[in-house]
């Protein structure tokens, strides 16, 4: 694949097995019963407790973590 396609093949064939994987993953959550926290939430709290929760879980989780794992991420790249 690599040799026809060159890195993106390679990528591509990477791209597969994770889907591949996710699928199978997804089969044995749907099998076994698995909540995410949002479905527990959702099952937990009803209306607008629920609402606020997920908005401040998203914010909460999307700002300052992925703030933190970047800078995880970028600092190696300044370090001569």
């Amino acid at each position: 694949m690599v040799a026809k396609g060159g890195i993106a093949g390679n990528w591509l064939c990477g791209a597969r097995r994770q889907r591949h994987d996710d699928r199978l993953f997804y089969a044995r959550c749907a099998a076994f019963r698995l909540m995410t926290d949002v479905e527990f939430a959702e099952i937990r709290y009803s209306g607008r407790p629920a609402a606020f929760l997920r908005g401040f879980r998203a914010l909460y989780l999307g700002i300052p973590i992925n703030c933190i794992i970047l800078g995880w991420v970028i600092k190696p790249w300044s370090i001569s």
